[in-house]
């Protein structure tokens, strides 16, 4: 009887996953992308990625955590994830060579063009083993990715880029100036970063992803404390005091959403006159320094935000000098002691200290410096 000769059964492909070839590139070969986004530091290589990457951490091919979380921080895990950032940055910050024609959203971010832009990265290598073995399904590289285009490390590198004009907040000799700086600062270094694109497609997925929600969530603890921080120490070098009623925390979740809707804008029309580079300003620094004027009690009048702006504009303020004697105390009518028909300061009240100008606005001891017209937004000049 004729003996059939045996056949030789090879490993499974992710046992030789390390030896492969990379998956040659369908497309026409782009430049290499830069390794992180411009002006960002890359992240620090010794930080436990296993702690957000739940993707990697729920489905890779290892039997036990300890060895999921050794995979989470291996080099070339990191290299996937640095791909998908890269991809991520040239199609949605327009990066050269990025294509306008590209399948719907995130199937950019397909296991064949993450290998081979690991490939073109040059460090390591990457293949389809390798990749299936981290992810075998696709959604959870996606997820992975954003988390940890989110993650903590990732602001802190942009938050270090801001510490200068956020310190010079409390001492710059013109508050104006250091405003509009830390406001220009702040959005040039972020607007053109994979970050904030990941941000908002986070955004969108929070209501029914806990994992992206916790690590926005997160997002908003770290950037929002450093913020905060530089915030109380200029205002207690300053001597300022907010109105009542309201906490630096209220400013800090206004200027944030401002700041959010302007880059959003931003994305939408960047020539829209949102941003002056020759003066280093921008309309969101006229933002900051409107929300200054109207939440911090300049004046020591102890008005509410909302008593002020009925103070300024409410129909009982039907001249200036009824508003002052409102703001002294003062109940009585143009024929009361302190001036035949002027602003009567009213039993020794201090004359003229908090009187409202002509515009309406309150003007007296103390009040700052406005910026000239060479100081307002990109748009208010050119109006």
């Amino acid at each position: 009887m004729r003996r059939k000769r045996a056949c030789r059964v090879g490993p499974r492909r992710e046992e030789t996953a390390l030896t492969e070839q990379p998956v040659q590139p369908a497309e026409p070969a782009r430049p290499p992308q830069a390794a992180a986004a411009p002006g960002a530091p890359r992240p620090p290589a010794d930080e436990d990625l296993s702690t957000i990457l739940t993707g990697l951490m729920t489905t890779a091919r290892r039997k036990t955590v300890e060895s999921r979380r050794v995979l989470a921080n291996d080099d070339l895990t990191r290299e996937y994830l640095e791909a998908g950032l890269r991809l991520i940055e040239a199609q949605l910050v327009g990066a050269e060579g990025a294509s306008l024609e590209e399948p719907p959203l995130l199937r950019w971010l397909s296991q064949r063009a993450v290998i081979n832009e690991v490939g073109r990265a040059g460090r390591l290598r990457g293949s389809e083993g390798t990749f299936r073995d981290r992810w075998p399904y696709q959604p959870d590289y996606i997820r992975d990715v954003l988390a940890y285009s989110l993650r903590q490390a990732q602001w802190a590198g942009f938050l270090d880029l801001t510490a200068g004009p956020r310190s010079a907040l409390a001492d710059h000799p013109d508050p104006v100036q250091a405003v509009h700086e830390a406001a220009y600062t702040h959005i040039t270094v972020t607007r053109r970063t994979s970050a904030i694109r990941s941000q908002l497609i986070g955004a969108a997925m929070a209501e029914r992803d806990e994992l992206v929600r916790a690590t926005l969530q997160e997002m908003y603890q770290v950037a929002g404390d450093a913020w905060l921080a530089s915030y109380a120490e200029a205002i207690a070098a300053r001597g300022m005091t907010l109105r009542p009623g309201l906490t630096l925390e209220d400013v800090n979740t206004i200027l944030t959403a401002v700041t959010e809707g302007m880059q959003l804008r931003l994305m939408v029309d960047p020539d829209d006159g949102l941003i002056d580079h020759e003066r280093r300003t921008s309309l969101l620094g006229t933002a900051a320094l409107a929300l200054i004027a109207a939440c911090f009690d300049h004046f020591g009048d102890g008005l509410s935000l909302e008593e002020a702006v009925r103070l300024g504009i409410g129909s009982t303020a039907t001249s200036a000098a009824d508003a002052a004697r409102a703001v002294n105390g003062d109940s009585g009518d143009a024929g009361t002691p302190g001036g035949d028909g002027g602003a009567g300061a009213g039993d020794g009240a201090p004359a003229d200290e908090g009187a409202l100008a002509d515009d309406g606005a309150l003007a007296g001891a103390g009040t700052p410096a406005q910026p000239g017209a060479d100081e307002r937004s990109p748009r208010s000049a050119n109006a």
